[in-house]
């Protein structure tokens, strides 16, 4: 037990917000937070594990990166084009024509290397169990556990009871626990209703499964259109949040560069 007036002097981290490379979201008060789970959610293919990737890559902070939906090779070439400005298209042209060799330059290696920060686990269909074992090895092998761990996406984790969703809002809890006995920021992606038109952004209750009810911060993705992507907070614990996704903040989108960042000039 601890009376909070000597609580919030320990130097746990519990709180502190991780860098976000989006100084847009930090000026609307969104912040993924150190001992909270929060939760960017869309329709398939909207965006959200390229949000995850700018985050991970561009927060600097040690990551543990369950990458579920995507490859090795995918999270590999999104890595390169954020960070040289190579275009995917491109980058897969190289790829067909050199084959491994394209990997060892030493132009890929060092914009990887700008991710090193981040330990992937790539098992397309991780459980609970995977997620705990991969978290002691980390721990293990790093002297200390990650400050941010990504579930990308919360729908590929495998369930064994045979309900979908009631599995998934025991997963939402037991990441939520994991989370604040550690003081890690944990961020999980999840889809949204396809059938729910956003407005520009989906809104709370377009969350698949009522899993919502779990994550402090929630922020949704709507569809991208002429290079701008909307995001809203649609529950946000620590801030402002517009359940309806009404109140968007929006950011610049480079599908074939891998990249989401703030307008250019907003400072």
């Amino acid at each position: 037990m601890e009376t909070l007036h000597k609580a919030v002097l320990l130097d746990d981290h519990s709180g502190e917000p991780i860098p976000m490379p989006f100084k847009s979201w930090t000026a609307a008060g969104i912040a993924f937070t150190r001992g909270d789970l929060s939760m960017v959610a869309g329709p398939p293919g909207s965006g959200k594990s390229t949000v995850a990737l700018n985050i991970a890559v561009g927060g600097k902070v040690p990551t543990l990166y369950f990458s579920a939906d995507s490859s090795k090779a995918t999270q590999s070439i999104r890595i390169v084009a954020m960070v040289t400005g190579q275009s995917m298209t491109s980058m897969r042209g190289h790829i067909d024509a050199m084959g491994r060799d394209f990997w060892a330059q030493d132009w890929v290696q060092d914009a990887l290397m700008q991710a090193s920060h981040i330990k992937f686990v790539w098992d397309g269909q991780p459980t609970l169990k995977t997620l705990d074992n991969a978290l002691d090895i980390y721990a293990m092998t790093q002297g200390d556990y990650p400050t941010m761990i990504v579930l990308d996406n919360a729908i590929d984790f495998a369930h064994d009871d045979g309900d979908e969703w009631g599995s998934l809002r025991s997963l939402m809890r037991e990441f939520k626990l994991t989370c604040r006995e550690h003081n890690i920021a944990g961020l999980t992606l999840h889809h949204t209703s396809e059938a729910v038109q956003g407005n520009p952004c989906p809104p709370l209750f377009a969350v698949a499964g009522k899993i919502n009810q779990t994550p402090a911060t929630v922020v949704t993705i709507g569809p991208a259109t002429e290079g701008f992507l909307p995001t809203a907070a649609v529950k946000n614990r620590n801030g402002k949040a517009s359940r309806g996704g009404t109140d968007p903040v929006y950011l610049e989108y480079h599908p074939d560069l891998a990249l989401i960042r703030d307008w250019q000039g907003i400072s």
